[in-house]
């Protein structure tokens, strides 16, 4: 078995991890289920909520298409995790936001993704 990422950019991948398992869990779904809902990977699905790997904008997005997850609840316990997350992208640099928004463009398109990012202002 692969080690452990507990921590990836502030993001508390422990946290990420048990709410990914729950969010199965309140599903009633297998692993093999989530992955052909969000139409990844059983082995993607596994990694991710085993830990044994940082999370894709590719997966997250897939996740909250298909399930409707406000993925800033996977990342933290509590209210107000929409907040943190607009505060972990302001507090990234200009380079890795804007990688990360490249990447939301290609998975989503033009259009969509200018709906996206109006929402996080």
């Amino acid at each position: 078995m692969k080690e452990k990422i507990d921590d990836y950019k502030g993001f508390d991948l422990t946290v990420y991890r048990e709410n990914l398992k729950k969010l199965r869990l309140k599903m009633n779904k297998t692993q093999k289920e989530m992955s052909e809902m969000i139409n990844m990977s059983e082995e993607a699905w596994g990694k991710n909520e085993r830990g044994e790997c940082v999370p894709s904008t590719e997966f997250l997005l897939k996740l909250n298409v298909s399930t409707g997850v406000d993925i800033g609840t996977l990342f933290f316990r509590g209210k107000g995790s929409r907040e943190r997350i607009i505060e972990m992208l302001n507090d990234m640099s200009d380079t890795d936001r804007s990688i990360l928004l490249l990447e939301i463009t290609k998975l989503l398109g033009v259009e969509e993704s200018i709906e996206l990012i109006g929402k996080l202002k």
